[in-house]
């Protein structure tokens, strides 16, 4: 099951500002840094992060 992270981008640079749990942490993110630098501009982008620990677990089919 994948999980959602939530990257915080500087529009002008394009560089990941930080990495957010959920999607009010990012908005809130956003709320302070553009009260630090009103001249710039952010935006959210929504990634998958899938744990690879995930898929070794379960049946093996070779074995049955």
């Amino acid at each position: 099951m994948p999980q959602k992270r939530y990257n915080v981008i500087e529009c002008d640079t394009k560089e990941v500002v930080t990495q957010c749990s959920d999607e009010y942490e990012a908005d809130l993110t956003i709320a302070q840094l553009v009260d630090v630098n009103p001249n710039k501009q952010y935006k959210v982008e929504t990634v998958e992060v899938y744990d690879s620990d995930a898929f070794r677990y379960g049946r093996d089919p070779e074995l049955h």
